[in-house]
């Protein structure tokens, strides 16, 4: 058998010194992945989603929505173009009197701030790994409108408590189509939209003409 010479020595002490270093470098890597992870998740998200009380709308209100909502829903059923407008003080008091959506309006409130929509709600997390259970409990302010039936969405900040989310994860939330994620939900009241514009604190949105299937 031949022996090994200092050389061969050497470069096997180098190479398990290096592969040692190697190896220390890679459990400090993950160390400090797991442990930002960690404060991701504590910091950023919550096991307990969001609670809402329904605004409180009075008779002549609920009158006058009442008369909003059935003009718009019956422009969705019947395919005929409306032009609907609401202001943004509306729109909570809308989710509270139209009975199909008051289960929405404690999970869900909402604000126009100019040509932008703040919707205060949770974001469920189940789809993302390590994150199964917990939820995203922010105020997302959002971009959107809509054009022969072609929704644009896109989250421009995101308020977790007093803190900002940090960019990356606000890429993360627009890396999809918003819109067309929005689309997936076929829902007649979607498939009838013509255009949608949000400005000085006010929300239009005109319907299409004939039944879109």
């Amino acid at each position: 058998m031949p022996k090994k010479t200092p050389k061969t020595n050497k470069a096997l002490r180098i190479l398990g010194i290096t592969a040692g270093v190697c190896v220390a470098l890679l459990l400090l890597a993950l160390l400090a992945s797991w442990l930002s992870f960690r404060h991701l998740r504590k910091s950023w998200t919550s096991d307990q989603p969001r609670q809402f009380t329904p605004v409180e709308v009075d008779r002549s209100q609920t009158q006058k929505l009442g008369r909003i909502y059935s003009k718009a829903r019956q422009a969705v059923e019947l395919g005929r173009a409306e032009t609907i407008e609401v202001a943004g003080q509306e729109l909570n008091q809308l989710l509270a009197v139209v009975p199909e959506w008051k289960d929405l309006s404690k999970r869900l409130s909402l604000d126009v701030d100019g040509g932008l929509v703040v919707a205060s709600t949770s974001l469920q997390l189940h789809d993302v790994p390590g994150m199964e259970g917990r939820y995203l409990n922010g105020d997302f302010t959002i971009t959107a409108s809509a054009q022969d039936g072609k929704i644009e969405l896109a989250v421009t900040k995101v308020m977790v408590g007093d803190k900002p989310l940090p960019d990356f994860l606000l890429k993360k939330i627009n890396e999809k189509d918003l819109g067309q994620l929005l689309m997936q939900n076929n829902s007649p009241w979607l498939r009838q939209l013509d255009s949608l514009t949000i400005s000085d604190g006010k929300v239009t949105f005109k319907t299409r003409q004939g039944r879109q299937r």
